[in-house]
């Protein structure tokens, strides 16, 4: 009898101990990133990009450490980390951005390259990273490196400044470049009345640049004769 009551008090002992050694183990729950890749197709050496990435957590909102851990082959000395390898993720904050700025050499060979970005998220609280899970998100990076021209123009926004009589239409041109050459959009602009009726027409162009992989606006202007209203 006494050798079941023992045992049974062992047995319970071990359960409080490894329930106590439960709460102690420091972890947080969903962590992930967006978007989930780099992928570049048409790129010449020489060529410079930046993107930007949201890493979100959801749970427990504690300060962490993130690290990036890149698996790039010849690519990892063309990458760049902003704001770095290792960075915070704040306390209270559910959202944070990083940057991957990347730099193609001028002698890069004409060829795809392909690899990974890991990262990681642990507590940043010494005493209990030793018992932390650490969870973690992945990049997949592919890049292709080409002596094609590409011009691929992709028009985002149009607006037009308040007009001044007697002084040139400016439009504000929004456009995101995914070629690989500086590319220039040309415009056909028609004025219509309150009754569809064309009182002018303009063809517009060579009003300015946008680089590749990147988003600019241009302004563009042209001369009218239209009265007041």
């Amino acid at each position: 009898m006494n050798i079941l009551k023992n045992k049974n008090w062992i047995i319970s002992l071990i359960l409080g101990i490894f329930i106590l050694f439960l709460s102690s183990v420091h972890s947080f729950a969903g962590f992930g990133v967006s978007p989930t890749d780099i992928y570049y197709e048409n790129l010449k050496p020489g060529a410079t990009f930046s993107k930007t990435f949201t890493l979100s957590r959801s749970g427990g909102l504690e300060e962490m450490v993130i690290t990036v851990q890149p698996d790039l082959d010849v690519m990892d000395e063309w990458f760049r980390y902003n704001p770095g390898k290792t960075f915070t993720f704040p306390q209270g904050e559910s959202t944070i951005q990083f940057t991957v700025n990347v730099n193609i050499p001028d002698n890069a060979p004409y060829q795809e390259y392909s690899g990974v970005i890991r990262l990681t998220a642990a507590s940043s609280d010494q005493e209990v990273r030793g018992v932390t899970i650490t969870q973690g998100v992945r990049l997949d990076a592919q890049l292709v490196v080409t002596e094609t021209d590409v011009r691929e123009l992709s028009i985002t926004s149009i607006k037009i400044q308040d007009s001044i009589l007697n002084e040139p239409i400016t439009l504000e041109i929004t456009g995101e470049n995914n070629g690989n050459v500086d590319a220039s959009p040309t415009l056909h602009v028609n004025i219509l009345d309150l009754q569809m009726t064309k009182l002018e027409e303009h063809d517009i162009a060579n009003f300015g640049f946008i680089k590749p992989n990147e988003t600019d606006t241009i302004n563009a202007q042209f001369e009218t004769n239209l009265p007041s209203g």
